[in-house]
């Protein structure tokens, strides 16, 4: 294999001579050694060999410019290392090499476009701390195990990602992760999940089985599973007190349930098409709102009072 000579003066054509000896061995062949060698220009260009329309990123150049030069690319103050992508809504299409992500970036960002592919998670910088991939048509399995280990949030909705969504071994700094509006399938573990983790969100999924609501993370805000296949009854007691979003709707899930451990945080609830019964008063507040049509479920909204009662 022969490495990138990085030239100490701007000259595309001899940049671009040296770089083409490495794609013209299959860039997908070039093992992980070579990719310490690498200059983040030549990275940078792995990483978009396969888009179909580079312009938005490089712009109309005859040939691709310095990378400080590229669209929604955020350089360190050195001006040496890409540190920040924001891709979103450029309109790409084609798949990215993932591989090739720059080890000095902490933020990737290109949601809402038509990029294809699969994700190597093993495969991503170590200092990601957030990566957006949502609204796209990403395929394949995902291994969510294998994410980096300071990942914050990692957001892959609506793709068409499948297989299963094992939640057990998640990053432990992870705060928010999406998932929903994809075709993962399977069960699910709610029991073992990061205790930084605020924002969890898995609608619109192929997923089943049956729910231990018991040791959700005290830092919980948002909770989505609508439009699920779950199952059995659900145990709403030991909810976190920092709960404010849950949706439970058009999912398999029934029985008598006790809604009296509701959290006072609680703005937004959906219960709609289930099988579940029972009474709960709910907060009438801007902004709330419960769903609740197609179930056996009463909501008794009221208005706390000045004295802290409640007026029905």
């Amino acid at each position: 294999f022969l490495y990138l000579i990085d030239i100490p003066f701007h000259n595309c054509t001899m940049r671009l001579f040296s770089l083409s000896f490495v794609l013209g061995a299959d860039s997908s062949s070039l093992g992980r050694l070579d990719y310490a060698s690498l200059s983040q220009q030549a990275l940078m260009e792995m990483l978009i060999e396969k888009l179909t329309n580079k312009k938005p990123i490089c712009g109309s150049h005859t040939d691709i410019p310095d990378i400080s030069e590229w669209n929604g690319v955020t350089l360190n103050d050195d001006n040496d290392e890409v540190v920040g992508i924001e891709w979103d809504s450029f309109n790409l299409s084609g798949s990215l090499d993932y591989q090739w992500l720059p080890p000095s970036i902490t933020n990737f960002i290109a949601y809402l476009n038509w990029i294809t592919g699969s994700i190597d998670t093993k495969l991503l910088p170590q200092a990601l701390q957030e990566f957006d991939m949502s609204v796209n048509q990403l395929s394949g399995r995902l291994c969510l195990s294998e994410l980096p280990e300071k990942i914050i949030r990692f957001d892959v909705n609506q793709n068409r990602l499948s297989g299963s969504a094992n939640l057990e071994n998640l990053p432990k700094a992870m705060e928010v992760l999406h998932l929903d509006i994809n075709r993962f399938e399977g069960t699910i573990c709610l029991t073992k999940l990061p205790s930084s983790l605020i924002d969890l969100r898995l609608s619109e999924n192929q997923l089943s089985g049956t729910l231990d609501w018991t040791r959700l993370p005290g830092t919980l805000h948002t909770l989505t599973l609508s439009n699920n296949n779950f199952s059995g009854s659900v145990d709403l007691t030991c909810l976190p007190s920092t709960l404010i979003n849950l949706f439970l709707g058009n999912t398999g899930i029934s029985g008598e349930t006790d809604f009296s451990y509701l959290p006072e945080s609680l703005a937004s609830i959906g219960l709609e098409n289930t099988k579940l019964s029972g009474k709960f008063y709910f907060r009438k507040g801007e902004g709330n709102w419960a769903d609740v049509d197609g179930s056996l479920v009463e909501v008794i909204v009221y208005k706390k009072s000045e004295d802290g009662s409640k007026d029905e």
